[in-house]
């Protein structure tokens, strides 16, 4: 898959599972990632004040090699002015939208990119629920690709265990993954973890509808 922007939230939560390359390159194939070029300075300042069961070392080289194989992506004008107009409507609505989410939006927007890779769900239902007061989003419908959806794709890319053993070295990170995992659990399998991933992927469905890709996951 060609053309796909990941969000800070990606970049962090599979920085810390030390996954950030392999998800990248599952999800891009032979293309090059896009990252605001922000990011790679927030992002890893993030990182490098969280806590991790690990080592933070390992966590920040995940995190270095995602970014070394990316494109950094800088708002334009243009660029900017339709971020500014998302947060703009988006508090005026009362929805949850930060300035990373508006301005890769505003990115994948203006350059057409495929994907929007992102970990965050309240950004995801944000845009589906600003889509009447902002045409323009409609063109992210089928664009939004979620962290579940993400982890489904390294279930079938990689070990399976190898997956779950860096969620639940790091349950902390993400709530989901955490139990759809069944981290603590150790009789569960890869048909119980797929089966929690999707439960999560239908309910995002349900709260933000058209907004995900529709390929199978």
């Amino acid at each position: 898959m060609a053309n796909v922007a990941f969000d800070a939230d990606v970049l962090i939560k599979f920085s810390a599972y030390c996954l950030l390359p392999d998800v990248m390159r599952e999800i891009v194939g032979d293309d090059t990632p896009t990252v605001l070029g922000v990011s790679q300075f927030s992002a890893r300042a993030r990182l490098e004040r969280m806590p991790f069961n690990g080592d933070l070392t390992n966590v920040l080289a995940s995190f270095d090699a995602g970014v070394a194989i990316s494109a950094r992506a800088e708002p334009s004008i243009e660029e900017s002015t339709i971020a500014a107009e998302l947060e703009f409507v988006a508090q005026r609505s009362g929805e949850s939208l930060d300035t990373g989410e508006s301005q890769l939006a505003a990115v994948v927007l203006a350059r057409a990119l495929q994907l929007f890779a992102t970990g965050d769900k309240r950004a995801v239902v944000s845009f589906a629920r600003l889509r009447a007061q902002y045409p323009s989003i409609n063109s992210l419908a089928g664009k939004v690709l979620c962290l579940e959806m993400m982890l489904v794709r390294l279930l079938s890319a990689m070990e399976p265990s190898k997956v779950r053993e860096a969620v639940c070295n790091e349950p902390q990170v993400d709530t989901a993954a955490r139990i759809s995992f069944a981290c603590g659990n150790g009789q569960s399998v890869k048909a119980d973890w797929l089966e929690g991933l999707r439960s999560y992927i239908k309910s995002l469905r349900r709260a933000a509808p058209d907004m995900l890709t529709s390929d199978d996951f």
